[in-house]
């Protein structure tokens, strides 16, 4: 008993004139365990546990010591007297806790499945981590086209009805972006008590195999509960799912397996909201809502310039190109693009007339840093060998490219899954597979950049 106290407050007793803080912690734990407003008259101690009567009379006296004392520190207490209200104190809360133990595993069970002690913490920890993530960048709520032509934003989709959407958009249009915004609106909702629906943001592309259902066992980690407690807020609406980038699960089996542990989600659970993002239109058959980034209007461009170029001058200058020349800005559809073409222009001190160099590599690095996808380290290899073969033509038959493809391996003693390394390329943005299944480079400037290339690296 005395290495458990010593343990809870070291060397109480033996405590120092002018720090008296322990003593005071130890004296508020005696004066909670038996209320102010408990009796404990000769009638009233008979409704107690028998056995424990005495260690609640214990208390009792010296909680009457204290109240009448003007402060605490003014009782001494021998070591012996510690351990013997120690003692009593370790009774008591054992003795009313099974006298209330009903009420107790009550509060227990709802606070476990809730989430209730952790939501205000997980939502505080969801708004740091878009704060860092956008880096000083003010979001620009995306806008979403779906099958009616409506447009929705991101924080529309968060006090809709859509409980099921896919929102499909291009590399560096901004889905991940959008459903992290999305998250930490959620987050804002927690934390000022108007909603208590938890956003679980998933990267897709780090989903492992893992027991029947590989989502809920994500989400599980991701709270830190179990996973009957996940399946109990999945009943109740209480999680709201954002799954990114159904695109980057490059393993076919795993991602069918992810896709029906989707589907089951959303027929089992109906109450809970999921959105997934990918980087093609899903099929007329799926159930899901199917929306699809919007291209952005010259207004909306602006804007995001306006809210994020802090230097005036350079405001000044993109404005002005806009009312004289706004074919430069054609092409800057993405987020991804405008943010790189802001920097570009703040360093430079001039506006750039092509972004396609500074666009690519963004777009590689950003592959390999943020997505982990180990592929895109042999994808410049491959999309100037590409290139290069397509030189004075612009579309070649999947499988010669495919062919093209293996020679690099082979030459460069690569060990890579071609068609998987292929597939990347579309997903990015960079390729793309026509009607008459054959490959082509989505932009004729992503062409000639890689041609420049592979002329300058095979000189």
């Amino acid at each position: 008993m005395k290495a458990v106290y010593n343990t809870l407050i070291e060397n109480v007793y033996n405590v120092r004139e002018d720090d008296s803080s322990r003593l005071e912690i130890f004296y508020k734990n005696i004066l909670h365990v038996v209320p102010a407003d408990i009796n404990l008259t000769s009638v009233n101690v008979s409704t107690l546990t028998e056995k424990n009567q005495k260690y609640y009379v214990v208390i009792y006296k010296l909680r009457n010591r204290l109240t009448h004392k003007s402060l605490a520190k003014n009782i001494e207490l021998e070591e012996e007297d510690c351990l013997k209200y120690m003692t009593a104190m370790i009774v008591c809360y054992l003795d009313l806790a099974y006298e209330h133990r009903n009420e107790i595993n009550n509060i227990y069970n709802t606070q476990q499945k809730a989430g209730y002690l952790n939501r205000k913490r997980y939502a505080d920890k969801i708004l740091d981590d878009w704060s860092r993530y956008v880096s000083g960048f003010k979001y620009v709520d995306l806008q979403w086209s779906d099958d009616s032509s409506a447009n929705k934003t991101m924080v529309q989709l968060a006090n809709g009805n859509d409980r099921y959407v896919k929102l499909s958009g291009g590399a560096g249009s901004g889905k991940t972006t959008a459903l992290m915004y999305l998250s930490s609106v959620l987050a804002g909702k927690i934390k000022s008590g108007s909603s208590q629906i938890l956003p679980v943001y998933i990267p897709l592309a780090r989903i492992i195999k893992e027991g029947k259902n590989m989502i809920i066992t994500e989400t599980a980690h991701i709270l830190d509960i179990e996973t009957d407690q996940v399946i109990d807020l999945l009943k109740d609406g209480e999680i709201f799912l954002l799954l990114d980038g159904l695109n980057e699960i490059l393993d076919r089996f795993l991602k069918s397996d992810v896709e029906i542990a989707i589907d089951e989600i959303v027929s089992r659970y109906t109450k809970c909201h999921v959105i997934v993002t990918d980087r093609i239109v899903p099929n007329k058959n799926d159930k899901a809502k199917k929306m699809f980034l919007k291209e952005l209007t010259l207004d909306e461009k602006m804007n995001f310039f306006r809210k994020n170029c802090k230097d005036q001058e350079i405001m000044k200058m993109i404005e002005e190109r806009a009312n004289t020349n706004r074919s430069v800005f054609i092409d800057l559809n993405k987020p991804l693009l405008l943010r790189q073409f802001l920097e570009v222009t703040v360093k430079n001190r001039e506006i750039p007339m092509d972004m396609t160099s500074e666009y690519l590599e963004m777009l590689m690095e950003r592959e390999m840093n943020d997505k982990k996808d180990p592929n895109i380290r042999y994808m410049n290899y491959y999309l100037e060998a590409i290139a290069w073969h397509l030189s004075g033509k612009e579309r070649a038959k999947e499988g010669k490219i495919l062919s093209v493809l293996g020679e690099v391996n082979q030459k460069m003693g690569f060990n890579v899954d071609t068609v998987m390394c292929l597939n990347l390329a579309i997903g990015m943005g960079i390729l793309q597979r026509e009607d008459d299944n054959s490959i082509s480079f989505v932009n004729k400037g992503y062409q000639i950049y890689y041609a420049q290339n592979y002329v300058e690296n095979n000189e």
